[in-house]
């Protein structure tokens, strides 16, 4: 390649890294990120072409000086082979104290000896020349560097012994020789004196190579090139670093821009109260004279929700079964996660499993998947399964009212049957009520987590509403809604008790919190109703036992019981209830058939997919984090991979999960064998009469429960990537945006 064509792209680089600085800087003007993307990735570009050329350049001149070398060399070692044999066959001299002999001898040996080692450099940095087919980075030029020294050296001790000089002493001496010894051959003699001048013709051929100097000039050029190279790599990291800032900082601008957007729409998007009726205010407690504390942690799922309460005073949980009797069962403890839009246009919400089975009142239209339609007003739909469109859900104001009120629902029923069934702990008391919901880890980097926070003031003001506890319909929850949000803006003082938390710290936290937690890596996978959940995160106890989580890894994707169900159903072609029977009955009566469908139909691989990238992206995190050494010691023998939710006791499930370990070849990876292992029962939780077994169901509730300041402090992905320091409980219970971000 010609010089001007060298230059013309060393310039082109430094341009495009030119480039690269106004355009992060346009970037963050703009909020167009392609302005400091595009010039940031052609200096990407053109670096990596101008360090190949240079790797080229660099192979041809250090092949052709080694090549030079070698002829010569070849010559004196073929000359030097030569003029051994022609006096090993000289007779031995009898003449004591012959210096000349003496001399002879040392010369042999010295010569032969840095020959030996003259040619084992001369190898080494063959070896060295010969790997550079896949290009040269900083270990093979300092390699290439620490033979050209020892190269170096091995020349000077060579010149240092006077070849040339001693070589034509002992030619004199011969001839003296010749004169003395009959038992000679003359032509021997001659034979050794022209392999003698031979050899002296090829030193003298050698040292006109100037090796020294041009091994010196090639050293300085691979330093000089190493630096350029290793400055244009700094360079590049330095705008790089700068343009993530940048673009995080674009980030946080858009989240208040859209938090400023929200307030705006709060006030436009649907008229003013009708006002021929006022709403009655909240009726919000102001004091902070109470003397009992009760926080409920409500599992709001996409197909179920569920609810414990924690007495912070005693620290005891309990489930809320929803049950009028002491004997609860299983469908009383669940809420669907639906509204009901009745004939009437009233709307029906609220009700447990068993209720809804035997719900008299004519429906017009079920609303499900609450949750789900939430956050797709924020993030992208999946392709693979998608929610029917529903006119009445189109406007996302009306979405956010829906689930507020559905939420709104479920903590009147809980604190009534609260009061009711523990009656004795509100004698004489003052009560403070908290409220505590998660928050799917995907949803935390997204505007979908202020979407969830708001929502969630709003069921909590609907709960405190008394005009909104009669039944509702959609034009009055859309009025009530506009309502209480112009009266969060003008007339709310202070903050509200209730907050969010991600969903995968409290489902581990009956885990973290007994002794038996071993201080490692583990995986979390929580098979919902509609999402699967899946995290890594590694655990450990810091000065006195304080517990410690980073999340290294998460995956949310709509491949829960009933989403794998019907997806599954639709790539089979059979029907959604003879897929939940297989599942249901996996281990008992097995199908043959369909359980081959089952176990290499593509969905089922999308569940395997999505559990080997948690597992390998928590692994390389960890690995960066903690060092190499370090975390192989703390992944230990086994990976334990917990599996909760719903779906967390099926056979098939859990042998999907294990499965993977050997599908997508982990051992290969370094990554131990899966140990399946489910979320202990914890001791200070009552169940109230459900079977300990079905706690899986309810571990992300009892952790939600747990009030902030007694659970682990918590890193999330880009936190550890940060090496931040993890937020403090005591400042505040409300988690900041920046904190809770998402694990994707």
């Amino acid at each position: 390649m010609t010089l001007n064509r060298q230059r013309l792209l060393r310039y082109a680089e430094y341009a495009a890294v030119s480039a690269s600085v106004a355009g992060a800087i346009a970037a963050v003007a703009t909020r167009q990120l392609v302005y400091g993307v595009a010039p940031l990735s052609v200096a990407a570009a053109l670096n990596l072409a101008n360090r190949r050329q240079w790797e080229q350049q660099i192979e041809q001149r250090l092949t052709q000086t080694t090549t030079q070398i070698s002829q010569s060399f070849d010559a004196l070692v073929q000359q030097n082979r030569q003029l051994d044999q022609r006096l090993q066959a000289i007779p031995d001299i009898s003449i004591e104290n012959f210096a000349q002999v003496s001399d002879l001898q040392t010369l042999r040996e010295d010569s032969s000896r840095l020959f030996q080692q003259l040619s084992d450099d001369l190898q080494n940095l063959r070896q060295n020349l010969a790997q550079q087919e896949r290009g040269i980075d900083r270990s093979e030029l300092n390699a290439i560097t620490a033979d050209l020294q020892q190269l170096r050296v091995t020349l000077a001790a060579l010149e240092s012994l006077n070849v040339d000089e001693r070589l034509q002493q002992l030619s004199d001496d011969l001839q003296n020789l010749t004169r003395q010894e009959r038992g000679i051959d003359r032509s021997d003699l001659n034979a050794i004196t022209a392999d003698l001048q031979r050899l002296k013709a090829n030193l003298a051929a050698l040292e006109s190579l100037n090796v020294d100097e041009r091994l010196q000039r090639l050293d300085r050029q691979v330093v000089e090139e190493r630096t350029g190279v290793e400055e244009s790599i700094a360079l590049f990291r330095t705008d790089f670093d700068q343009l993530r800032n940048d673009l995080h900082q674009v980030q946080s601008d858009l989240v208040g821009l859209q938090d400023l957007v929200g307030e705006f729409l709060s006030t436009t998007a649907f008229p003013q109260p009708d006002a021929g009726f006022q709403w009655q205010p909240p009726q919000l407690p102001y004091t902070d004279d109470f003397t009992l504390e009760i926080n409920l942690g409500i599992d709001f799922g996409t197909g179920f929700t569920k609810v414990c309460f924690r007495d912070l005073a005693s620290n005891r949980s309990e489930i809320v079964t929803f049950s009028d009797t002491d004997k609860s069962e299983l469908q009383q403890a669940l809420l669907p996660t639906k509204i009901a839009i009745l004939e009437d246009g009233k709307l029906l919400t609220g009700l447990t499993a068993a209720e809804w089975d035997s719900n008299p009142k004519p429906v017009q239209k079920m609303l499900e998947f609450l949750k789900m339609r939430l956050a797709h007003l924020d993030l992208p739909e999946e392709e693979n399964w998608r929610l029917e469109q529903i006119p009445e859900l189109d406007n996302p104001d009306t979405v956010e009212y829906l689930c507020a009120y559905y939420l709104s629902r479920v903590i009147t029923r809980a604190q009534h049957w609260i009061q009711h069934h523990r009656s004795d702990l509100f004698i004489h008391q003052v009560t403070r009520w908290s409220l505590n919901i998660g928050v799917p880890v995907e949803y935390c980097e997204s505007p979908a987590l202020e979407r969830f926070r708001r929502v969630l003031s709003l069921a909590w003001l609907i709960a405190n509403t008394p005009s909104a506890q009669d039944p509702l319909t959609l034009n009055a929850l859309n009025d009530l809604g506009t309502y209480l949000r112009h009266w969060m803006q003008d007339k709310l003082q202070g903050d509200l008790d209730c907050f969010t938390t991600p969903e995968i710290s409290a489902a581990v936290w009956s885990f973290l919190s007994s002794r038996q937690a071993v201080e490692k890596v583990y995986t979390f996978f929580d098979f919902g109703d509609g999402t699967l959940d899946g995290t890594a995160f590694r655990f450990w106890r810091e000065g006195e036992g304080d517990l410690k989580v980073d999340f290294y890894a998460g995956r949310v994707q709509p491949l829960g019981v009933t989403a794998f169900t019907q997806q599954t159903a639709q790539e089979i072609q059979a029907s959604p209830e003879t897929i939940r029977q297989a599942l249901l009955a996996w281990e008992l009566t097995p199908n043959h058939d369909l359980h081959t469908t089952l176990q290499t139909c593509q969905t089922r691989h999308r569940v395997q997919k999505l559990v080997a990238s948690v597992v390998m992206d928590g692994k390389k995190k960890h690995q960066g984090n903690r060092g190499y050494l370090i975390a192989r010691n703390e992944l230990g023998k086994q990976l334990d991979v917990f599996v909760g939710g719903g779906g967390g006791h099926n056979a098939f499930l859990q042998n999907t999960v294990q499965d993977t370990h050997a599908a997508f070849k982990h051992d290969s990876a370094g990554i131990p064998p899966y140990r399946i292992k489910q979320i202990p029962v914890p001791s200070d939780l009552t169940t109230n009469g459900l079977a300990p077994e079905e706690f899986h169901r309810f571990a992300v509730a009892y952790g939600l429960c747990i009030p902030a300041w007694e659970g682990p402090e918590i890193r999330l992905p880009r936190q550890v990537e940060w090496n931040a320091k993890p937020p403090s409980t005591e400042d505040s219970p409300i988690p900041r945006y920046e904190d809770t971000r998402d694990m994707m």
